[in-house]
Order: C-alpha cells, then structure tokens, then sequence
C-alpha cells in the first residue's frame, strides 16, 4: 500500500549488490525477511545482479586472503585493460571502492563484515527455499543480446566471457553470468513469487 500501485500496474525490485549484506547473521533471518518484505509488494520480477565469488563460507584469514586474491585480481587486470589513466579520478574512485571490499571480507566480522559474497547456486537455493521466488528464466535470446552489449560497450570484449548459469539437464539457465577469461565476476538473474509463476506458496511475510 505504500507503494500507491495502481490497477494494472506492476512492481519490478531491482536488486543490484545488496542481497549479500543481508547475510550478517548467520541463521538467515535478515534475509528471510527482507525477501518477506519484497514479496509482500507482489513484484512482478525481482532483478538480482551479484558477485559470482565466495567469500562467506570460511573464516580463517588464509582462505580468505585466498579468495579475495583470486577473485580482485581478475577484477583489478579488468579495470587495466580499460583506457582509464592511473590518475584518473573514475579510476581512483573504482579502486578505493574495491579497496573498501577487500578490507571489509579479510579484516571485518559479524554486522560490520557486509561483503558476504556468495556463488550463484547458493543464491539460487536461498532464493528458492527462504524466499520463495523461482527463476524466470534466461533465453537464447536474453544471452545474444548481453553479448551484443558487451561487444558495444567493452574495449576488452575478446576477453569478456557472458555465459548462461545453472543449466542443468531438460533444465532452462536460471542467470547470466560475467567472466574475465576463465574467472567468473558477476551474475544477473530474473525472480518472481513461487505463486505468481502459478505454483501455491506457504512462505510467511517478514516479523
């Protein structure tokens, strides 16, 4: 009701880099209920982009120094292959950013650590079984077009890679996914209530 939707109206979220700073506590319960909350908006799509990475699962420093090496060092030789000088105040301003990222994964814990990164099969299995959204989705269709858009817009393209993600057998890909060579970054996925898709959904609203 907030929302002020309108008859035939529909709400899409877009979900860009925030889901993983729900996943602080450890149970699973900010998550849950801020997934509780957009499904209360009975969204038509739910747009999820996150880093294809994880960063979440073990908490020695030396897995975590591991980790972030791998995947920030992909990222950092991505952001080379730019035309952005050094001094560059854009690029400055990217670097600290992904600076800030990689401090918070080693040096941070509990609510202060918010870099909570997560593969896309453990997002899809949170979406499904604590949300209670399904994949839309990815067509051919979807795929050629990214692709297009890479070619457009990336100096680099020959060594961008923009695959489909979680297909499995007599299955439809569930997201797309961002790679430099061979190392995943990023991936987008399209989600809509269990319901909506036409399937009944027992999943409660946010306490």
């Amino acid at each position: 009701w907030m929302l002020h939707v309108k008859e035939r109206e529909s709400v899409a979220v877009n979900c860009i880099f925030q889901l993983h700073k729900m996943l602080y506590d450890g149970n699973g319960g900010a998550l849950r209920d801020f997934l509780g909350l957009i499904r209360s908006t009975n969204p038509t799509v739910v747009l999820m982009a996150e880093q294809e990475a994880n960063h979440n699962d073990d908490p020695s420093l030396e897995t975590r120094l591991c980790t972030c090496l791998k995947y920030y060092s992909a990222i950092f030789d991505s952001v080379d292959s730019t035309s952005l000088p050094l001094d560059s105040p854009v690029r400055i301003k990217i670097e600290e950013m992904f600076a800030r990222e990689i401090r918070n994964i080693i040096a941070c814990e509990g609510r202060d650590r918010l870099e909570r990164h997560e593969s896309f099969e453990k997002w899809r299995k949170l979406m499904e079984e604590q949300g209670g959204f399904q994949s839309m989705g990815i067509s051919e269709r979807e795929l050629i077009q990214s692709q297009m858009l890479l070619k457009m817009y990336s100096y680099s393209c020959d060594k961008y890679r923009v695959e489909k993600q979680g297909q499995e057998e007599e299955e439809a890909a569930s997201g797309l996914t961002l790679s430099w060579f061979d190392q995943p970054l990023y991936t987008v996925s399209a989600w809509a209530p269990i319901d909506v898709l036409g399937s009944s959904s027992t999943h409660s609203q946010p306490s």
